[in-house]
């Protein structure tokens, strides 16, 4: 049996706890409370009834069921939600993390698609937000999805240390749609 030094087991076994209590998980994945499996079972949806409480990674994968359906409008509306609970989100945390982390969720969900399946999305998007009463209906069904009610702990390097976090209030729902949607 080969005999492996004291100094070489000690730095291998702490190079391999972290990855074990972490569960290898990346914390730029996090879902907080929101597992893969749940992204696995969303189906495309836009009734606020069923989505109301779903944070933006839901959101975009219930975006890119629509857009592999066809479903034009329902995509749209949920890019719109998501985005729009992202921006809001990211203005809360305010770190530069949470504003990397706005545009980055979208990216990751985006990029799971062929390049034809994105190009007829930003068309459809292009469409929408290029018609000023398209535009303006679409703003306002995003405002009326309420100001999202869940913490934004998907915004932290580390969502335990979010527990604490006094969050912004420069920033309301209504000014976040603006802002993200141009409205």
């Amino acid at each position: 049996m080969m005999k492996m030094p004291t100094g070489k087991l000690l730095a291998l076994l702490l190079l391999l706890v972290p990855v074990l209590i972490s569960g290898c998980q990346s914390p730029g994945k996090s879902l907080s409370g929101k597992g893969a499996a749940d992204l696995q079972q969303v189906q495309c949806e836009s009734d606020m009834r069923f989505i109301a409480a779903d944070l933006p990674a839901q959101l975009y994968q219930r975006m890119n069921n629509c857009i592999k359906s066809r479903e034009w409008g329902d995509a749209t509306f949920l890019y719109a939600l998501a985005g729009s609970k992202t921006w809001y989100d990211a203005r809360r945390v305010d770190s530069q993390y949470a504003h990397a982390r706005h545009s980055r969720l979208l990216k990751e969900s985006i990029d799971s698609l062929s390049s034809q399946q994105k190009k007829t999305f930003w068309d459809n998007v292009q469409l929408k937000m290029n018609d000023g009463q398209k535009r303006d209906e679409l703003c306002q069904r995003v405002k009326e999805a309420g100001t999202p009610e869940y913490r934004p702990d998907y915004m932290f390097i580390d969502p335990f240390n979010a527990a604490d976090f006094n969050f912004s209030n420069r920033v309301s729902w209504e000014q976040a749609v603006n802002r993200y949607l141009e409205c």
